[in-house]
C-alpha cells in the first residue's frame, strides 16, 4: 500500500488546532482569573464595609466616653458639693453638741470604788483637791452658792472611769474651771467635755502643745493653751496641720499607669468595731501620686471607710514636695508624715483607711496607724522586715 503523503496543509491545521486548544486554555484560565477577581473584589467590599461599620461603632464610642466623662464631671460635682454640704451639717452639729456641753465638765484619773456616791466624789474633789471655798458649794442650807452639781456619773470603759459632771449654770461651771490648775501636781485632771470630734482635735494636738510648753519653759510671758479643739499660743490660733498641700483627687486621675496591684497593702486591723489598713505606692511624682490615691478610692472596701488619710513625700527638679490630708480623722496623717520623715521615705505615698464604728482609745489608735504604716511600707519594699 503506499504511504500517505502529508501535505503542508495538513501541517498548518495541525498548528491551527493545537493554537486554538491554547486559547481554549488561556480563556478558561482568564475566566477563572476574572472570577477570582470579583471574589476579590467582593471580599474587599465587604472588608471596606466593616471598616466603615468599624470606624462608624468607633465614632459612636468617642461620642459615648465623651458623655461618660462630662457625666463623671457632674457627678464629681455633685459629689463635691455633697461632701461639703455634709461637713457643713456636722460641724451645725458639733455646735449643737458643744453648746449642749457648755455646762459638762469632765475629771480623769479619779479612782473608782464599787457602790461609790459619784456627786459626793466630785464634791470632794471640789473642795479639797481643787481648793472651792465650801460656801461656794450650793446646797439646801446654802443656796447663795455658786456650784451646783445637776448630775455626776461615769462613763465610757476601763478600769478607772472618766466622770462627766453636769452644773446647774454656766457661772458654777466657769468656777470650777478657774480651779483647773490647783490641779497641776494632782493625779486628777479636768477638761471641758467636748463633742467627739473637737475632742479628736483636742488629743491630736496635745504632743504638739507639750512640745511648746516644754521649749519655751522659763520664757516670760509665753502661753499657749488648747480652747475647743484648737491651739492658741500667745493669742494667736495656729494652724493644726490636719491639711497640708493636699491632692486634690477626682476619679479621673485614675491611670492605667497603676493599677491596684502596684499598691502595696498591709494586713486588716479590727479592733472594737474599728478596721484600720495602710497602703503604700512607690511615685515618682504627684500626678502619680494623685493616681495611686484615686485608684484607692475606687476600691470597693476602701470607698465604704469613713475615712482615708494619707501622706506624700516627692523629690521633684523644684525640691522636695510633702503634704498630708487627714480627711476628718484627725492627727492620724500627721502620724504617717512623722514616720515618713524619721525613716527618710522618698517618693512613695501612704494611705490609711479606716472603719469608725466605735470608740477606740488613742494611744491604741495611734499603735495601729503606725503597724499599719510600718506594714504597707515593707510590702512596697521601702523598708526592711
Amino acid at each position: 500500500m503506499a504511504e500517505m503523503e502529508i501535505t503542508p496543509m495538513d501541517g498548518l491545521a495541525s498548528s491551527i488546532a493545537k493554537l486554538c486548544s491554547k486559547m481554549d486554555s488561556v480563556v478558561k484560565s482568564v475566566d477563572a482569573n476574572t472570577l477570582s477577581l470579583q471574589d476579590l473584589k467582593q471580599s474587599f467590599d465587604a472588608t471596606s464595609k466593616k471598616v466603615d461599620d468599624n470606624n462608624s461603632e468607633i465614632e459612636s464610642l468617642k461620642a459615648d466616653n465623651s458623655k461618660l466623662t462630662r457625666y463623671i464631671g457632674i457627678l464629681e460635682g455633685r459629689i463635691n458639693r455633697l461632701e461639703l454640704k455634709s461637713d457643713q451639717h456636722d460641724d451645725d452639729l458639733e455646735d449643737l453638741r458643744l453648746r449642749s456641753m457648755r455646762l459638762n465638765v469632765c475629771f480623769y484619773n479619779v479612782p473608782e470604788q464599787k457602790g461609790e456616791d459619784v456627786k459626793l466624789v466630785v464634791l470632794g474633789i471640789l473642795t479639797k483637791a481643787m481648793g472651792i471655798p465650801i460656801e461656794a458649794i450650793r446646797s439646801s442650807s446654802n443656796l447663795a452658792g455658786s456650784v451646783m452639781i445637776d448630775v455626776a456619773h461615769r462613763f465610757g470603759g476601763g478600769r478607772t472611769r472618766p466622770i462627766v459632771v453636769r452644773f446647774s449654770d454656766r457661772s458654777g461651771q466657769m468656777l470650777v474651771m478657774s480651779h483647773a490648775k490647783n490641779l497641776k501636781n494632782s493625779y486628777v485632771n479636768i477638761s471641758d467635755q467636748l463633742p467627739n470630734t473637737m475632742n479628736r482635735k483636742h488629743v491630736a494636738q496635745l504632743p504638739k502643745l507639750k512640745s511648746l510648753r516644754s521649749e519655751n519653759n522659763g520664757v516670760q510671758g509665753f502661753k499657749a493653751h488648747l480652747n475647743r479643739g484648737v491651739l492658741v499660743v500667745n493669742g494667736v490660733k495656729q494652724d493644726p496641720g490636719f491639711v497640708n498641700n493636699p491632692l486634690d483627687l477626682q476619679l479621673k486621675d485614675i491611670s492605667p499607669d497603676i493599677c491596684r496591684d502596684d499598691i502595696a497593702a498591709s494586713k486588716v486591723h479590727m479592733r472594737y468595731n474599728n478596721i484600720i489598713q495602710g497602703f503604700c505606692c512607690n511615685v515618682a511624682d504627684k500626678s502619680q501620686a494623685k493616681a495611686a490615691l484615686a485608684t484607692l478610692i475606687s476600691d470597693c472596701d476602701v470607698s465604704n471607710a469613713d475615712h482615708l488619710s494619707y501622706a506624700y513625700r516627692i523629690v521633684a527638679d523644684s525640691g522636695l514636695q510633702e503634704g498630708n490630708n487627714d480627711d476628718r480623722d484627725y492627727g492620724t496623717s500627721r502620724i504617717i508624715l512623722d514616720r515618713m520623715q524619721e525613716l527618710n521615705i522618698l517618693n512613695a505615698t501612704v494611705g490609711i483607711s479606716r472603719v469608725n464604728k466605735g470608740k477606740l482609745n488613742d494611744k491604741v489608735l495611734k499603735e495601729l496607724v503606725l503597724e499599719s504604716c510600718n506594714e504597707a511600707l515593707r510590702k512596697a519594699g521601702l523598708i526592711q522586715a
